[in-house]
């Protein structure tokens, strides 16, 4: 037999089945912010969060940024420091932009 070729195929009939799933995301328990305001136009944003890689940081910023009227780059942040920001809770993919995201726009 050449390299390459079958010599013996296995077909397989799958049974029915039914698959079932739930993710527990989207937000809660409620999160804290606070946004000091700054004479020269700037803005800092205190969250407990930690980004995880979700892109916590950016969008806890545009949210910040958005009502305040103001560009991104008038806008610092600070995340996941214990001794400077509100309790932030756990920090996961469908949890903190959820949790964190309405609390840092009624702060600002």
């Amino acid at each position: 037999m050449a390299p390459g070729t079958l010599s013996h195929v296995n077909v397989t009939c799958p049974s029915p089945g039914i698959a079932w799933t739930f993710w527990g995301g989207a937000g809660g328990p409620p999160g804290y912010a606070i946004v000091n305001l700054y004479s020269d136009g700037t803005a800092h944003v205190f969250s407990g969060c930690q980004d995880i890689g979700t892109a916590s940081r950016t969008s806890m910023l545009q949210v910040a940024a958005e009502e305040l009227g103001l560009t991104p780059d008038k806008l610092s942040i600070t995340m996941g420091d214990t001794q400077g920001t509100p309790y932030g809770g756990v920090s996961g993919g469908s949890r903190t932009t959820p949790s964190q995201g309405p609390a840092v726009r009624m702060a600002a």
